[in-house]
């Protein structure tokens, strides 16, 4: 082979070589080694017909045409369409790519026959699904933002936004697409902003929206915030991904948007005007043959991340789908594929620094698929800002307009999700070269922040930017089972719980869910779940969907992700057969043989202890029992503490007879609205004499005449508690507790929104625009322990007579002349107070309790109560110290005594003990080892039993820990026993800075920042140019022993930089420092450098092509006289030389 073609060959070769070793890796692996296995879509053995379109059906003439959606097992071929048209009158609309199926109008009397065709696998009408907003827009912003409102660049600040952005990742390059009501062009934070418009409503080439429900949203996803510039506000209202494009269908001008405008707007996505991200705010009742579920699937399947509202049918939600078992998410929210967004809202009070509450408006999970793999699936994903989220007013120039309102709805937290996924999609994008929506999804997953509710509601918490791009960053290969919490599961799924008011209704906890597994790995199997402690007696795992997956499939010739996912199937057994106890464990997931992740889970308690919640005295205006005052409605946090308390809890729509009290340990009655009558005030004073415990928490007058229902006077109080020696009257008591109030803004202003009835008469809330903050509580009884300050409507209208036995105990109290000033509409009432009594010192042989509340807002979720404040630590001390002991007492001895130790964070701390019961049998359950300081709980762990009766526990003090002395407490049981003092020293952080003391302008230098303490909590360090300009920002909120940060920068300015550190401890110490860099600029010597240097390179170039001139010359010379002598040689040279 000539050398010329062996170099042209071995360069070839060199060029795969090296484009070769430039394919990542993952790319090369999911070409070209990812096992691949065709997909195919079971058809039923016959069509399935849409519920809703056999009721259509049933009242339809024969003729009549009817919009519907038909799909088929394959994709339909010109014979079967031309079939359809010719032989039974279909008008063929459109025939969809996304899925295989068409929109069509079918006459009434032929629909049964072309379900009954092999070829068709459902029919469906063509339904309209709702935007989930609440009504009108809350308010028009035209000045200040009200407290309420939570505005962009708050979320941006909350969601931990901004840091993202100065890593560069703003969402430039990134295309979101949008379904909805449009989106108005001419509003100054929506200008260019749009990248695509598509209108299947007007088909107009202009974009506009009528509702102003997608201008709301586009603005939230990437607006510019111009107009906050032009109403000269303090923040820009930019978009959380302001340099993102937005793709915009239009398939709406109302509240409800048809299926056909959905699956063509999805269709447009995926294949015409394709996008990264798609942001869907709507939703409704999920069906079997939902065209919706191949749409979005098939969207999946391209690699596009989707994200959905959750929905606004929560607790005190609108209710929107009766049908629909009570409380959960619907059709979109529910798919595998998609990340539901459900709602949280500020925390409260405003502006205090106080972490996000759940919004009781978000639809919970499990996810609704019944007779399908997802049914039960675990939803939502995460939550987001619901309540209320300022966006843009599509009527910005009508009177009585602004640019700017707010909204509450899961149609808001969707955009803030999105926005989010489309930052993340930058990132892989920039750095992997591909996006994975399961790898940008566990890490949404593993980056949230828990707000401690159940999974169900808050999903894995409210999404962390920050920290899901930490995720990510580590690696895009995650497995994540979710939940992977062992929590109390607040919705049972299935049958168990169908709707709010139906029967007698009995809450088990033998309960049923599915965790799905999402991997972004190429290839997983022999996942399994283990569980090791006793909570694997009533735990149980399964796997209906197998325990592999691969990624990739092939479909119709084309390869898409896999839409097969795998999940665990989670069977909580607790019946009433279960015995009574704590049951503790850790649970491991392994996949690959491997373990991925260990965790302990959270403790679950089964005690012996029944509740009754009763609904049937708790009515709404119509006198039916009020299903918001479920206690999985506004009382949601009251059974999320009765559950981990283990209680057993029934809730009734039926008067109350003794057969059903007497099986009952606690009777609950909240807003007791509807008259008692004889036989129930019977019933409640012998389940009172018997042992039982009466709880009723009566609210105002002023309230409950909204609903024109029966006023709870206090004689009407007085008539099922004065026979236990408790009477009540409105009085003055002063003197009784001394206290201090603050008005503060209350939350419920916009609860009234869409209910103009109640906006006319209350202009400024139930509550007057005010509620209380009462504080000085009388702290000397068990339940009152710890609380320091609660949060209370100013309406409650219950006072106490000096006629009360002893035993009463009073929490606090609010009388007529502190309110008279604070609360416009009150006269003559206090505000709140609660009653202990126990019955025994009345009279012999009463063995129960009355705890008798003036207001019911210690306990509403949409008010007083929320995760470990002193509301909800009051409910978990009223029902701890209700619940019946879970066991003998114990004893505990240690071994040896601990005595005064002093321990830094970071070394180890070893303790043992024996615990035996009262009986000397050796104990065999959970032993808790804590580290308190006064209320304060350090640390807290399980410790190991190595034996029946001896526990001992190996500890490193964690660094998280403060510095301080706290009591050594060991608890097993209902016995707690303080076993020594432990004391650990404070260390001061230290700094380690390494910056060049000056450099040149234009030069790029490398940072190094690194802080060392025994507790660090975080490291910021931000760079400032000459003018003051922040260039740079990086910082680590971890707690940990050392931090480092380490960054290139580039110096384009000359001048003096300043690099300014701080730095804090978890004992509040702090450390800041502020490092100046000198950055010269170019200067005359610089000059004289180059120019010199040019001068010699110039010169070098000369005597270079002088010298390769002069050579050929000389050459010629010598060779002249061989010419001359040789002239019939050198004629044959140059002949041949032709040739």
């Amino acid at each position: 082979m000539p050398m010329t073609e062996r170099k042209y060959i071995a360069s070839l070769l060199l060029l795969a070589i090296l484009v070769i070793s430039a394919t990542p890796v993952t790319a090369f692996a999911s070409a070209i080694s990812v096992p691949v296995k065709e997909y195919t879509k079971k058809p039923p053995k016959i069509a399935i017909l849409d519920p809703m379109l056999k009721e259509i059906l049933a009242k339809a003439k024969p003729f009549d045409y009817i919009e519907t959606i038909v799909m088929f097992n394959e994709y339909p071929t010109s014979e079967l369409l031309n079939k359809l048209e010719t032989e039974y009158g279909v008008i063929i609309n459109h025939v969809y790519k996304i899925i295989p199926g068409i929109y069509c109008k079918v006459p009434a009397g032929k629909i049964t026959e072309i379900a009954k065709l092999s070829e068709t696998y459902s029919i469906s009408y063509n339904r309209e699904v709702k935007l989930l907003y609440e009504g009108k827009p809350m308010q028009i912003i035209t000045e200040n933002v009200p407290e309420e409102v939570w505005e962009l660049w708050e979320i941006e600040r909350d969601l931990h936004i901004f840091e993202v952005w100065d890593e560069g990742y703003t969402g430039k390059g990134v295309r979101i697409g949008v379904i909805d009501t449009g989106a108005n062009a001419r509003h100054p934070d929506i200008a260019d902003k749009l990248v695509g418009w598509h209108d299947l409503v007007a088909g107009s080439p202009t974009p506009y929206d009528i509702p102003g429900h997608g201008t709301h949203i586009c603005s939230i996803l990437a607006g510019t915030g111009a107009a906050a510039k032009l109403m000269n506000w303090e923040h820009e209202e930019k978009g959380l991904a302001p340099d993102a494009g937005i793709v915009m269908v239009c398939a709406s001008t109302t509240r409800g948007i048809p299926f056909s405008n959905i699956v063509r707007g999805l269709e447009i996505l995926v294949y015409e005007d394709p996008v990264d991200v798609i942001s869907l705010s709507f939703g409704g009742l999920w069906f079997e043959g939902n065209p919706l579920d191949e749409a979005i699937k098939n969207a999946y399947m391209h690699g596009i991340v989707i994200v959905v509202a959750a929905g606004n049918d929560g607790p005190a939600g609108s209710q929107d789908y009766p049908q629909a078992p009570f409380y959960r998410v619907g059709s979109p929210a529910c798919y595998p594929w998609v990340i539901t967004a459900g709602g949280c809202k500020e925390g409260f009070p405003y502006n205090e620094g106080n972490p996000p509450r759940m919004w009781a408006m978000s639809s919970p999970g499990p996810g609704y698929m019944v007779n399908t793999p997802y049914d039960l699936w675990m939803k939502p994903d995460v939550i987001a800002p619901a309540a209320c989220v300022l966006g843009a007013d599509t009527n910005f120039t009508a009177p009585g307009h602004s640019y700017y309102q707010a909204w509450p709805g899961t149609s808001f937290a969707t955009p803030c999700v999105a926005a989010v996924c489309a930052l993340l999609v930058q990132y892989m994008k920039e750095n992997y070269g591909y996006v994975d929506p399961e790898a940008i999804r566990t890490a949404l997953l593993e980056g949230a922040r828990t707000i401690g509710m159940d999974p169900t509601y808050e999903g894995a918490g409210v999404v962390d930017a920050y920290a899901a791009l930490q995720k990510l960053k580590e690696t895009p290969y995650r497995l994540k089972m979710f939940p992977d919490r062992m929590l109390e599961f607040v919705l049972p799924g299935g049958p168990y719980w169908e709707k709010a008011c139906d029967e007698i209704a009995t809450i088990p906890r033998d309960k049923i869910y599915r965790a799905p597994i999402y991997s972004s790995y190429l290839e997983v199997h022999d996942v399994t779940v283990t569980l090791e402690g006793n909570a694997s007696e009533i735990i149980e795992f399964s796997y209906p969907n197998g325990q592999s997956y691969t990624k990739y499939i092939t479909q119709n010739g084309e390869r898409v992700l896999n839409p097969d996912m795998i999940c665990v199937e989670v069977h909580v057994k607790i019946t009433t057969a279960t015995k009574i106890g704590v049951y503790t464990g850790t649970l491991s997931l392994y996949a690959n043989g491997t373990l991925i992740y260990s965790k302990e889970i959270a403790p679950i308690v089964v005690s012996n202890t029944y509740l009754l919640w009763d609904l049937y005295h708790d009515t709404d205006k119509d006198y039916s029992p009020a299903a918001a005052d479920s206690i999985f409605g506004n009382y949601i946090y009251v059974y999320v503490i009765l559950n981990r308390l283990g209680y057993w809890v029934e809730q009734s729509i039926y008067p109350l007879q003794y057969a059903k009290l007497k099986r009952m340990d606690i009777l609950v009655v909240p807003e007791p609205e509807k008259e008692f009558d004889e036989s129930e005030k019977q019933a409640i004073f012998r389940f009172i004499k018997e042992g039982g415990t009466y709880i009723p928490m009566y609210d105002t007058k002023e309230y409950v005449s909204i609903f024109k229902t029966f006023a709870c006077f206090c004689e009407y109080v007085n008539e099922t508690t004065a026979p236990y020696g408790i009477y009540w009257k409105s009085m003055e008591l002063n003197n009784i507790v001394e206290l201090t109030s603050d008005p503060i803004t209350s939350p419920w202003i916009w609860n009234l929104t869409g209910r103009p009835e109640y906006l006319e008469k209350y202009p400024n809330g139930l509550f007057g625009n005010r509620c209380i903050k009462i504080t000085n509580i009388d702290a000397t009884h068990p339940i009152l322990a710890g609380i320091s300050a609660i949060y209370f409507g100013s309406n409650s209208s219950l006072l106490f007579t000096e006629e009360n036995k002893p035993g009463l105990h009073i929490l606090a109290w609010m009388t007529p002349s502190e309110l008279k000033d604070r609360v416009p509409r009150r006269e003559g009432h206090a505000t709140v107070a609660l009653a202990i009594y126990n019955g025994t010192e009345a009279g012999e042989g009463i063995k129960g309790n009355v705890i008798a509340f003036g207001d019911d807002d210690v306990f509403l979720s949409s008010l007083g109560v929320t995760v470990n404040n002193d509301s909800w630590k009051l409910i978990f001390n009223l029902f701890t110290y209700l619940r019946k002991p879970l066991q003998l007492p114990t004893v505990i001895t240690p071994n040896p005594e601990l005595g005064q130790v002093k321990i830094a964070r970071g070394e180890r701390l070893t303790v043992s003990v024996s615990v035996s019961l009262a009986d000397g049998t050796p104990y065999e359950g959970t032993v808790l080892l804590i580290l308190k300081s006064g209320a304060y709980v350090a640390y807290e762990s399980t410790m190991n039993m190595t034996s029946p009766g001896q526990y001992t526990l190996s500890i490193v003090i964690p660094r998280t820990i403060k510095a301080g002395t706290y009591n050594v407490t060991v608890i097993a049981g209902a016995t707690s026993l303080n076993i020594g003092v432990l004391t650990i020293p404070n260390q001061e952080p230290s700094l380690y800075v390494e910056v060049p003391e000056s450099t040149m302008a234009g030069k790029t230098e490398t940072i190094v920042i690194k802080a060392t303490d025994d507790g660090l909590v975080s490291l910021k360090v931000e760079v400032f140019s000459p003018d003051g300009r922040r260039v740079k920002s990086r910082s680590k909120p971890l707690t940990m022993e050392e931090v480092s940060i380490e960054f290139d920068i580039r110096f384009d300015k000359a001048g003096t930089w300043k690099i300014k550190i701080h730095v804090e401890d978890n004992d509040g110490a702090t450390l800041d420092r502020t490092v100046n860099i000198d950055v010269s600029g170019f200067t005359a010597v610089h000059m004289i450098g180059i120019v010199f240097v040019g001068i010699i390179v110039i010169v070098a170039i000369i005597f270079f092509l002088k010298k390769r001139k002069k050579k050929p010359e000389e050459a010629a010379e010598a060779a002249a006289p061989e010419k001359a002598e040789k002239p019939e040689e050198s004629g044959k040279a140059e002949t041949a030389s032709e040739t």
